[in-house]
């Protein structure tokens, strides 16, 4: 597979050319050609300055590879392979120093409040005030999501909770509102006619509780006579999205995964559409928070999700890319050898990327253990700009996910990994609904 380099890629390229043929000139040691060394010095300078300052103007990962790359296997005395090693020690230090610098650079930019929070998350774990740590990103993000998620608990608490009874009415039996959010609902189904369809004749009482238990399975209460449960705002939207959507082919897998076929990623895509059309709607009154309807969608059905793990999953085989093109330079014997050294240490890299999530967790824990933390947290949560700053990070993580790469030039693979995906993820031994946050 061939990459198309950038114009700083090809000047750190023709930098290294100048380096391996120093050494042929060097080695070569012609009667008629003498180098002083003074002169080979100086080339080896600067080489080396004009690596570093073209690294340093460069934000591609690539820059530093493709000088490790063209040397390796091309220079050959110890001499040389010492200058570059040096190159690369300090191309490494660069790297960290761009890391540096980036995060300095995030933390002008945040509001205050949001720092406070992550310097509290960094004293309690290991006694450092330290904004530049290696927590810093996992610190950075928790932030903005514990500030989000208190002030979306905040919003939950107060809102008005109403039992599936009166759910029930109030979307197909009451005069009062002229069942407006029926009329919404079915203004969207006729938009997707293809995907969804529905009539109100056929949803009566006993129709909608047994979809409501769908989402929501109803819980013995012992020792009453009363077993009415109280749907909060979260519960409530979604049994309407489940409404909204119960006759499309998803609902249908939903409603037995195990054997039914998984739809069509861009079916996924036209009913995430259609939630969010009927959310534009405002079908809860007084629910207007773009990132707490997303977030809502996104828990529920889980669209982003599934986006992500399959971006991962190709972003992991195209690498593997590499393995088949230096297969053609060696021979099979060897080539075994290292996929077979490649096979057991994937247990490794596995557990290293989960191990991120631990790293969350640990952070979260704190949150949970630390009133001091907490009470930063809900003293930025009613901050203003420290709100929308948070969630506008939030809302930039989803949009990251929204849709599939449907211009891939592999986009039959990517659909078959992201179908094989969402099949593993409801195929499981638990006895819960499909839909359940």
């Amino acid at each position: 597979m061939k990459y198309e380099i950038n114009e700083i890629e090809l000047q750190i390229l023709l930098e290294a050319m100048k380096l391996v043929n120093l050494e042929k000139q060097v080695l070569l040691k012609d009667d008629e050609i003498d180098i002083p060394e003074k002169v080979v010095s100086k080339i080896v300078r600067s080489v080396e300055e004009r690596i570093l300052y073209l690294l340093r103007s460069d934000s591609s990962a690539n820059a530093k590879s493709l000088f490790e790359n063209y040397i390796q296997g091309r220079l050959e005395s110890e001499r040389f392979l010492k200058i570059a090693q040096s190159i690369l020690d300090r191309c490494r230090f660069i790297e960290v120093e761009k890391g540096v610098a980036e995060k300095i650079r995030i933390s002008e930019e945040t509001p205050e409040p949001i720092l406070h929070i992550m310097q509290n998350l960094a004293a309690y774990g290991n006694g450092l005030n330290d904004l530049v740590g290696s927590n810093f990103y996992n610190q950075y993000f928790l932030s903005q999501f514990l500030i989000y998620r208190t002030n979306e608990d905040r919003f939950k608490l107060d809102s008005k909770k109403i039992n599936k009874t009166e759910l029930y009415k109030l979307v197909y039996d009451n005069p009062d509102s002229k069942l407006e959010i029926l009329n919404n609902m079915t203004d969207i189904q006729n938009a997707h006619k293809s995907l969804l369809k529905e009539s109100s004749s056929d949803v009566n009482f006993k129709t909608a509780i047994k979809r409501m238990n769908q989402v929501i399975p109803s819980k013995h209460k012992e020792g009453t006579m009363n077993q009415s449960e109280e749907l909060n705002i979260f519960q409530q939207q979604a049994v309407l999205i489940c409404f909204l959507i119960y006759k499309s082919s998803y609902q249908r897998f939903l409603s037995n995964p195990s054997t039914q076929r998984v739809p069509d990623p861009r079916i996924f895509e036209e009913i995430k559409a259609a939630i969010e059309e009927f959310y534009q709607k405002r079908p809860i009154s007084g629910v207007d928070d773009a990132l707490f309807l997303k977030t809502l969608s996104e828990d529920t059905y889980h669209f982003a999700l599934f986006n992500a793990i399959t971006r991962l999953t190709t972003v992991v085989l195209s690498e593997m890319n590499e393995i088949v093109v230096a297969s053609r330079k060696y021979d099979s014997l060897s080539m075994l050898f290292i996929i077979d050294q490649m096979i057991e240490s994937v247990p490794a890299y596995t557990s290293e990327w989960l191990s991120k999530y631990q790293e969350m967790a640990a952070e979260i824990d704190k949150f949970s253990k630390f009133p001091e933390i907490q009470q930063v947290v809900r003293e930025a949560a009613e901050d203003e700009e420290a709100l929308n700053y948070a969630k506008q990070t939030m809302l930039n993580m989803f949009s990251k996910f929204d849709s599939l790469q449907q211009d891939s030039e592999n986009y039959e693979f990517v659909e078959e990994t992201f179908k094989k995906i969402v099949k593993d993820y409801y195929n499981d031994d638990e006895e819960k609904s499909a839909y359940t946050k």
